[in-house]
């Protein structure tokens, strides 16, 4: 009888494209979070366009906040 009570499967190694997809949400994650990710000498143009993307969006995203601010209502009856 082996010494290990479980037996522990190896999975099948992640392909390229589940490893690009996996630091992709990585780097989205970050973004989401606002913690933008060490530039890295790997980074495919797909995930370099999302990363400008991300930062746009955040962008976008403080300036809108302070743009919609409620105007005051005027006191003038319909």
């Amino acid at each position: 009888m082996s010494k290990h009570k479980y037996k522990f499967i190896q999975s099948p190694p992640l392909t390229e494209a589940e490893r690009r997809a996996q630091r992709t949400l990585a780097a989205a994650n970050k973004l989401m979070n606002r913690n933008p990710p060490e530039p890295s000498p790997d980074v495919s143009p797909a995930e370099a366009d999302l990363i400008r993307y991300m930062d746009e969006l955040r962008a976008r995203q403080t300036g809108v906040a302070v743009a919609a601010a409620p105007k005051p209502r005027s006191r003038k009856p319909v």
